[in-house]
């Protein structure tokens, strides 16, 4: 019956030790969390690209990109045409 008894009360002391333990050692989780409130807030990373205009952000690459896929579908005899025009209209 002693040894029982002894065998609890050595398990609840080593329990209470382990619970002390984690209670000491902190979650990093919270320490980094702790950390980044500590820093002076700065500027977001898309203030810069926020700033511009929407045209600027989206209709323009669009409509950039439309003109290029239609540049790569053309075929290169028109291409040609062109340049060759383009060529002769500076030279006149």
């Amino acid at each position: 019956m002693a040894l029982i008894i002894a065998g609890t009360v050595f398990g609840l002391l080593l329990a209470i030790g382990i619970a002390i333990a984690m209670g000491i050692e902190q979650n990093p989780v919270l320490e980094r969390m702790a950390q980044i409130g500590e820093q002076p807030e700065t500027e977001p990373i898309l203030t810069p690209e926020l700033a511009k205009s929407w045209r600027e952000r989206v209709v323009t690459p669009f409509l950039d990109s439309i003109s290029s896929l239609i540049g790569n579908l053309a075929p290169s005899s028109m291409l040609q045409d062109n340049r060759r025009r383009l060529q002769h209209a500076t030279w006149c």
